[in-house]
């Protein structure tokens, strides 16, 4: 409802936080970030609005890893609530709030006490400061002051909820806490019904965490007869029923839920809990029909998290642990972090020896943190975030380890020690760290002298060493199991552990071991193939994934899926248009079987998103978008891959849309920040590159990108000499001796397209004559060592790019500015090839371009023997280029490259180079020649297949030639447009006007160019369609084409087309 009334009325502020407020009720705090954010933008946010979006950033960042952690943006709306409400609690409590998650306990508490000189009368604050010194160990402090905020403000719903949720964390008997809850409800009974409300459902949640469920179902009860129609009561209902096994308090909530939703999603859940509690795991048909009414559920809500952990236990009880298992790991993939399902989880991936997954999750639950304040506790209990308990579940787990001579309770107690003492090294509290890590090895210690031949205990053991970086321990272990295990550990877990301590050849080694052993298990061959992935090994991975896709091994169906998803991305990035539609059968495999998931869903966009049709593209377009407004498991990738399809469709408002939602989350990450300001600078919006330019300086001040981009904002500021002097200053800087010679992005420059002087791509066989703008022919210089060469690297890019910025400067009419970065390119590139004389090839296509033709076919000449045959291969083409229509000069730059022909032994390169420059002479039948020679060697070449078919084409030779060659070319590259203006150009050679325009409609239709107008004016011509002809060449004209962009084979043709047709009017 209130997506339809945002829709109606973009500028209604309460409906658009009105979904923001159901976004975040559903847990999906992304979109309810979004939400707010727009209305940060159109400037609609109160006060309370503004402390609401900082709270629920906050949020979003606890429940991140701490590297993926950005308080950019919360911080800027704090900035704007210090401006609005100066000295406000709320806003000290959240910044005390960041520090606390950083781990800077005294900087908290400094921010709560000077703001409490400003505010004594506000028992937020005081409570905070409770809540911090209960983190930080202190006890007496914290009761002291809990003491005091009783004495000072009373028994307020704040005060006796802090009370709560500090007795649980204490290590009180049963009993006690019971008798504690009841007695702060008992404070609470003369509180205004909002209140006593507010009260009893953080007593209820509290009595859970604690497993104190007849406490919890009292007060959830009384909080019923509050609040009749609540859902978020009955769902609380239902958790007690589950952890109760009472299903009969199930059946008057199902009623009331009737009444107040209908049978929509939670009415298919509680039926679902009450079906699966009244079975008592016996009756399967009940539980079937649970799993039914789980089915309904999912398809109006299928982002809730509940229902897959509810699957995942019928599925148990079933007897079915794969589909458990898979249920288990949906539900923490969709955010469950509640500690019952993790240690259900985790012990069935042991069974399936899948040790490294159930690492991650551990190693996920070290990361997330309960939120300090009061405030953000509740937001995340009301949005069902589960942020357990960890003090409370350290004691329950005690508990049951303290007795037990099962393994596998120990081996629970220690994990939830380790994580433990993982969040309290995070938070410098090296003491507690270290306390807990040394109780967390004795209890995976006494698991293992439990259950000394259950290999699951060993691995565990090791992996505790492993996360808490004790290496030599971890290695010790993987001995000691020889000794314990007849044979030690079983292969693969032996691959899975020396993966986990980094070493790869070992782990190869026993994963090749494992395959050996069982070489048709199907769990086996998915986890080798695995390996093989997150290692690189591509071709390796393949012969694995294969055995699976091709039924040499019979598979189940979620490892079939996973094996068609893994090859459809390999194929996809092996390239060709073959292997991309390969790739989309296999999706539509995965779509059509029933079992599609969210990472189906990733691929195929992904696969999508390269296909040369825009219309494929745009379906890309669609499956994101869904992606990023409706999962929870949505990637800040995802997300940066929709920004930059809209950006190559040129949908500004899009692209810039996701890009800033993409930065407001993750704005610490270099790679986003960079491509974002490149886009400004594209869309001339330099005002907010300035300030996200800013940004990448703090986060990569050293990276050529960054540097080119400043200097290209400097340019565009008019400050021609600072950019002159910032490039130069990082030419002669010594590089860090780490640093990567990174390419700058390619639109910094002169707005090319990125591509190196002898970038080919097909379509008229016309060599590129731009200069580079990405730096890739100073990658391609010569071994040396240390930072001399990364100094040398480095005056090579900022050569490239003074002269991509030489151009923006001509273009602005500024030629004194232009000369003098074009003499400082020249000093760069000497300098350079002075050292390296390999590169020499870089300066002469430098003075090519400049007009100094003599000067650089000399260098050219002396110098190939030496250079790099890839920069030499780009500097020819260039050269050729220039000189094509000079007989002289081009007879002796044949000579050169004729001679480096044969000594080079003909590599491929030089060969397309020269017969390039042959067609540009109108000699056909040599170009052909040296074609087919390329295409002898490698008959997959599509540009070589596409130049031969044009050049036969115009020259009217060997028509089926031509026709046979352009056929391949597309079948290889797919409907890419200008190789369908190279067909077109073949069939109007074979007199197929027609046809011709047929293909040229459907290219334009997809994404129209000015030179497939010009092609369809062609054709329209012949077929005497005049008027649609004159059309056409002015939709070419108007998107930029010209008679140069022809080649000059071509031209005589375009000069009787104009002449026919007359030269359009420039459009106003």
């Amino acid at each position: 409802a209130y997506a339809k009334a945002v829709n109606q009325d973009p500028l209604w502020p309460q409906a658009r936080l009105g979904r923001a407020a159901a976004f975040a009720e559903l847990g999906r705090v992304d979109e309810a970030v979004a939400e707010y954010r727009t209305s940060v933008q159109m400037n609609q946010l109160s006060i309370a609005g503004l402390l609401d979006f900082a709270r629920l950033l906050i949020l979003q960042n606890l429940v991140r890893p701490r590297a993926e952690r950005d308080w950019t943006e919360v911080r800027q709306v704090l900035d704007a609530l210090d401006k609005q409400a100066p000295n406000s609690p709320d806003t000290a409590i959240l910044r005390a709030e960041i520090a606390a998650a950083d781990g800077n306990h005294a900087e908290a508490e400094k921010t709560l006490e000077e703001a409490r000189k400003n505010r004594p009368d506000s028992p937020d604050l005081l409570l905070t400061l409770t809540a911090l010194a209960y983190r930080a160990g202190d006890a007496a402090k914290a009761e002291r002051l809990l003491q005091e905020a009783e004495q000072k403000f009373g028994p307020t719903a704040a005060v006796l909820s802090a009370k709560a949720r500090f007795l649980i964390s204490t290590d009180a008997a049963p009993e006690k806490l019971d008798a504690g809850l009841s007695a702060i409800a008992d404070q609470g009974k003369s509180l205004p019904a909002a209140d006593r409300q507010r009260l009893l459902n953080s007593l209820t949640v509290y009595a859970i965490q604690a497993d104190r469920i007849e406490s919890a179902k009292r007060f959830c009860r009384e909080l019923s007869s509050l609040a009749p129609n609540s859902l978020r009561v009955r769902l609380l209902l239902f958790d007690l029923a589950i952890r109760a096994q009472d299903y009969q308090t199930v059946e008057p909530v199902l009623e009331e839920i009737a009444r107040i939703e209908g049978r929509g999603p939670l009415w298919n859940y509680g039926r679902a809990v009450y079906l699966f509690l009244k079975s008592q795991g016996e009756d399967r048909a009940a539980l079937r029909s649970a799993l039914g009414h789980l089915d309904q559920a999912a398809a109006q809500r299928p982002n809730w998290a509940r229902l897959q952990s509810l699957r995942g236990i019928i599925h148990e009880q079933l007897g079915d642990e794969a589909a458990a298992l898979n249920a288990y790991l949906s539900a923490v993939d969709l955010g469950d972090r509640d500690l019952t399902t993790i240690r259900r989880v985790i012990p069935l991936l042991y069974k399936q020896q899948r040790f490294l997954e159930a690492d991650r999750i551990v190693r996920a639950m070290e990361e997330r943190q309960v939120p300090l304040s009061a405030d953000v506790d509740r937001l995340a209990s009301n949005i069902n975030l589960q942020l357990e308990n960890y003090d409370r579940a350290l004691d329950m787990a005690r508990r049951a380890a303290e007795n037990s001579t099962d393994y596998r309770d120990h081996a629970w107690y220690g994990t939830v020690l380790s994580v433990l003492a993982n969040r309290a090294q995070a938070s410098g509290q090296s003491a507690d760290a270290d306390r807990n890590w040394k109780l967390a090895e004795t209890e995976f210690r006494k698991a293992v002298e439990l259950s000394p031949k259950t290999p699951d205990a060993w691995v565990a053991l090791m992996q505790f060493y492993a996360r808490s970086g004790q290496k030599e321990k971890a290695e010790a272990v993987i001995q000691e199991t020889r000794a314990s295990l007849e044979g030690g550990l079983a292969p693969l877990a032996l691959g899975q552990c020396y993966e986990t301590l980094q070493n790869l050849d070992e782990a190869e080694r026993y994963y090749q071991e494992a395959l050996a052993t069982s070489p048709s298990d199907p769990q086996v061959i998915r986890q080798v193939a695995e390996f093989y992935l997150r290692t690189g090994r591509t071709e390796s991975a393949v012969t694995q994934i294969s055995r699976l896709t091709g039924g040499e091994v019979p598979a189940k169906q979620e490892d079939l899926a996973w094996g068609r998803r893994a090859m459809a991305l390999l194929l996809a990035n092996r390239g060709g248009y073959e292997n991309l539609q390969k790739g989309l059968s296999l999706m539509q495999q995965n779509r059509t079987g029933g079992v599609a998931t969210i990472q189906d869903a990733r691929a195929e966009a992904l696969l999508l998103s390269s296909h040369p049709l825009r219309r494929e593209r745009n379906k890309a377009r669609e499956i994101l978008e869904r992606l990023v407004a409706e999962s929870p498991q949505v990637t800040p990738d995802d997300r940066f891959v929709l920004a930059q399809l809209y950006m190559a469709d040129g949908d500004v408002v899009n692209a810039a849309r996701h890009m800033r939602s993409l930065l407001a989350s993750h704005g610490n990450e270099p790679r986003y920040v960079q491509r974002f300001v490149s886009f400004l600078i594209q869309q001339e919006n330099y005002s907010e590159a300035e300030v996200w330019q800013r940004r990448l300086e703090t986060l990569a001040p050293d990276a050529f990108s960054t540097v080119s981009l400043r200097a290209r904002l400097l340019v565009e500021q008019g400050q021609d000499d600072a950019a002159l002097a910032l490039l130069k200053g990082y030419a002669e800087q010594a590089p860090a001796p780490a640093e990567p010679a990174a390419a700058p992005p390619s639109d910094t420059g002169a707005g090319t397209d990125g591509e190196t002087p002898a970038a080919q791509t097909a379509g008229d066989p016309k060599p590129a004559e731009t200069a580079s703008t990405d730096g890739s022919n100073a990658a391609e210089t010569p071994n040396a060592d240390g930072s001399g060469r990364l100094l040398q690297l480095r005056r090579a890019m900022v050569g490239d790019a003074l002269e991509g910025l030489a151009q923006v400067l001509r273009r602005k009419g500024r030629q004194e500015s232009a000369d003098r970065f074009l003499a400082e390119v020249e000093s760069v590139y000497r300098d350079f090839v002075g050292k390296y004389p390999q590169a020499t090839p870089l300066l002469a296509a430098f003075l090519a371009r400049r007009g100094r033709t003599d000067e650089a076919i000399e260098l050219f000449r002396r110098h190939w023997p030496e250079s790099d045959q890839n920069i030499m291969t780009a500097a020819a083409s260039v050269l050729l280029s220039r000189v094509y229509e000079d007989k002289t000069r081009a007879a002796d730059l044949e000579a050169t490259l004729l001679d480096a022909l044969e000594k080079l032994e003909r590599p491929q390169g030089i060969l397309l180079t020269v017969a390039d420059f042959y067609g540009l002479q109108g000699r056909v039948d040599e170009a052909a020649a040296l074609y087919e020679e390329v295409l002898r060697r490698d008959p997959h070449n599509v540009l070589a297949l596409n130049n031969l078919a044009v050049i036969l084409a115009l020259g009217r030779k060997n028509l089926d030639r031509a026709l046979q060659c352009i056929d391949q070319a597309l079948a290889i590259s797919g409907p890419v447009a200008n190789i369908l203006d190279s067909k077109a150009i073949i069939l109007m050679a074979r007199n197929n006007p027609q046809e011709a325009l047929r293909i040229l409609s459907d290219a334009i239709s997809d994404q129209p160019t000015g030179m497939l107008y010009f092609r369809q004016a062609q054709a329209l011509l012949a077929l005497k369609q005049n008027a649609a002809a004159k059309k056409a060449l002015e939709e070419a004209y108007a998107m930029g084409f010209s008679r140069e962009s022809l080649h000059p084979l071509e031209r005589e043709a375009f000069d009787r087309l104009e002449a026919a047709l007359g030269k359009p009017e420039p459009k106003s």
